[in-house]
């Protein structure tokens, strides 16, 4: 099988790129005997875009639309994802599993967080030596640079907050009432993150 460099290099037009991809789905259903789905997302390359590439609930329509009209009672999915919403996730699982009884994940390259939780609820998961998942790293909306921040990172950042609010009393606390004001008056901050 040719390598993914060789098939690039071998493309003209980029309606070959998509008729490849669809010759290589049809070739990996022939090989499962299962319908294949595919998510994937372009993260690999640090850009402007790559933000985008994040699992949210946008994706549960995507996914409802991909597995409408599957008649077989088993499929696949490909994944290629950097992660995103752990509730996006779960009503992805919760959509696969009301309209399968078996869901195997094909993971060629990265699954990440909250598609390494995807992943998970598959009773079957195939990888490659250059396959990778987790870890599952919950994340929240950072409101002002609209990325997703670690979950613990925050937690972490508050514990300290609160030892040198101790040790330094209440002329330390100037620095933290613009974060504490953000929260309290602009509650879509917290909705936002939920």
């Amino acid at each position: 099988m040719p390598t993914y460099q060789q098939l690039i290099d071998g493309l003209k037009d980029p309606k070959e790129a998509q008729q490849l991809r669809i010759g290589l789905i049809r070739k990996i259903e022939g090989h499962t005997e299962r319908p294949l789905i595919v998510y994937a997302s372009s993260f690999l390359k640090p850009s402007p875009a790559a933000m985008l590439a994040s699992m949210d609930e946008a994706d549960i329509v995507g996914f409802s639309d991909l597995i409408e009209g599957i008649s077989s009672d088993a499929i696949d999915v490909f994944i290629h994802s950097p992660g995103g919403s752990a509730e996006a996730a779960e009503r992805i699982v919760n959509l696969l599993r009301s309209n399968f009884k078996a869901v195997r994940f094909l993971v060629p390259h990265s699954a990440y967080s909250a598609a390494t939780l995807l992943v998970l609820s598959g009773d079957e998961i195939g990888l490659s030596e250059k396959s990778a998942l987790g870890p599952i790293d919950p994340q929240i909306l950072d409101p002002y640079t609209r990325r997703y921040v670690p979950a613990q990172a925050l937690l972490k950042g508050f514990q300290e907050a609160r030892k040198i609010l101790e040790k330094e009393g209440p002329k330390a606390m100037p620095v933290y009432l613009p974060l504490q004001e953000d929260v309290w008056t602009n509650p879509e901050i917290i909705q936002e993150t939920i």
